[in-house]
Formats: C-alpha cells, structure tokens, sequence
C-alpha cells in the first residue's frame, strides 16, 4: 500500500500541464508565443499567459500574470485599468484582477524577519536568508519573491488614458490556480466609446495534463 501511494504522488509530481490559448472566430492565435490577438473596431488586444505560479511563500494564495498589450487607433482616448480583466474558469467561477499593490504588499522582503527563529525571531540576517531558501524549496509552486517587488509595479498593465494612434503593455494578475483548472477564459470589458455599447473580448484557454 506504501509503494502504492509513493508511486501516484511520484505520478502526480511528473504530470506535465500544459495552457493551450483556443482557436475562436475572429481570433489570431501565434502558437509560438502562446497569445491570442482580437480586435473590436480599431482596438486590438493581444494576450498571453505569464506566470502560471506567483505565489509569494508563505502565503498559501497562488497568483497568476497575464501580458497584455491594448493597441487604440480609434480617434478618441480609451481608458485603460486591469479592473477591466475577469477570469472565468469552467465551473463559472469568476475571479476579479487584483491591485499590484496588494501583490507588492505581500512580496515586502520584510515579512521573513517576522517568522519566529527558534519561537523569538531571527537572530541574524544569514538565518532570515536562509529560512527564505527552505521555505522556497518546499513550496509545491514557484517562488515569486525571486523578482524584487518594484518589478510586479513596473511590469503591472498602466492605468490611465489611452490616446488614439498609441499602444501600452503590461501584467495584469490573477488570485487563482490555473493548473487545477479544466479551462478558462479572460474577459476585457472595454470602456464604452463614444456612448456605444461594447461586448467584452474573450480570450479562452485550455488546461492540458499529460
């Protein structure tokens, strides 16, 4: 019964998962990249996934990033926020983009000098450092404090205004666990131009375990 339970973590483990982006009517998928492009009038929005795992250990919360890059050739100003984005999985449930700064927040290299060290606290900035290494090594998923914190607000998508003939890029993030997904599908709800009604944009993906 051991050797039974070893042998399916062990295949558990070596499950490779793959997030294929889907073929849809009026899409462009680029394989090589993984990023489906779709336009609605003079607006494009190309979409890839980017990390599957930002997980800031301890925090047992797993964060997903998304790059997203909104071209605007329409002759008016488009307004631009990751508030925009929803995730849907295939069960329906939705999950709203989180604020960067929270994400920051989490990431703030002073958090490990509060774990107890033994049950008082880190007596040296080598214990704190290498505390961080063991935890890093026993999480199930990636460690996302690897990157300084100041990148994930570089990197984060811009707020603001969008002029007409220009184009911004960035990371929108997710609180959600892809691999354990079936599927899913990213919403943009494009602001309204010009007092007309617009559809939001869907970009669906499917979740692949070899």
């Amino acid at each position: 019964m051991r050797i039974y339970v070893v042998l399916l973590v062990f295949l558990t483990a070596c499950a490779q998962v793959n997030i294929v982006p889907q073929s849809q009517s009026e899409t462009q998928l680029d394989l090589e990249s993984g990023s489906i492009t779709q336009q609605q009038g003079a607006i494009s929005v190309t979409l890839r996934v980017g990390d599957a795992h930002v997980r800031p250990s301890p925090v047992e919360q797993n964060y997903a990033s998304f790059w997203i890059e909104i071209s605007n050739q329409r002759n008016e100003i488009l307004p631009v926020s990751f508030q925009d984005f929803s995730l849907i999985d295939a069960e329906g449930h939705q999950y709203t983009a989180q604020n960067p700064d929270n994400l920051i927040a989490l990431l703030n290299p002073a958090q490990p000098y509060l774990i107890p060290y033994p049950y008082v606290g880190y007596y040296y900035l080598g214990d704190a450092e290498r505390g961080r290494v063991t935890d890093q090594f026993r999480s199930e998923a990636s460690y996302a404090n690897s990157r300084r914190p100041d990148y994930i607000k570089l990197d984060s998508l811009p707020e603001g205004d969008l002029f007409s003939g220009a184009k911004v890029a960035g990371t929108v993030y997710f609180a959600a666990e892809l691999t354990g997904m079936r599927g899913f599908e990213i919403r943009y709800q494009m602001p309204p131009l010009s007092g007309q009604q617009t559809l939001p944009l869907v970009f669906r993906f499917s979740v692949e375990k070899n």
